[in-house]
């Protein structure tokens, strides 16, 4: 019986979504340091202020993505594409209740265009997730024709 305390030996797919995560945080972090420059501020706000929504989505999401696949298979209870899903989704909607808290705050802005471009950022990352997911050299799963036919 194999030990279930072993971590499991890291797939490409998990080094490739960790990689992915750690590059939308650095991008994350130059927005944020970009957004004090009253320049660009001033040349493109509604992108200055709706990017960091655009790059949290994958920041966070393929960053926990990346831990949870280092986790062996049977110590996550469900598919791998279910869970990624779920990231994805618990992301977008931990975002969209952080710019409603945000409603109550004196220092900090609701703002609608954050909420569409967290909805573009979650939905373009669930559609890439399978390409992501899918190592190199591999063929999508064939479906076998079923005998019934």
């Amino acid at each position: 019986m194999p030990d279930a305390t072993a971590v499991a030996r890291p797939s490409s797919a998990a080094t490739r979504f960790t990689l992915l995560g750690i590059g939308a945080n650095a991008l994350l972090e130059l927005i944020d340091r970009a957004r004090h420059s009253s320049a660009l501020w001033d040349a493109i706000p509604l992108v200055m202020g709706s990017a960091p929504n655009v790059f949290a989505v994958p920041a966070i999401a393929f960053t926990v993505i990346g831990i949870v696949s280092y986790l062996p298979r049977d110590a996550v209870g469900m598919r791998r594409d279910a869970v990624r899903r779920g990231v994805v989704m618990a992301t977008v909607v931990g975002l969209i209740v952080w710019e409603y808290i945000q409603r109550g705050s004196r220092n900090l802005r609701f703002d609608w265009s954050d909420i569409i471009a967290t909805l573009l950022a979650g939905t373009v990352c669930a559609a890439v997730i399978p390409l992501i997911a899918r190592s190199r050299g591999a063929a999508p799963p064939q479906e076998t024709p079923d005998a019934h036919d």
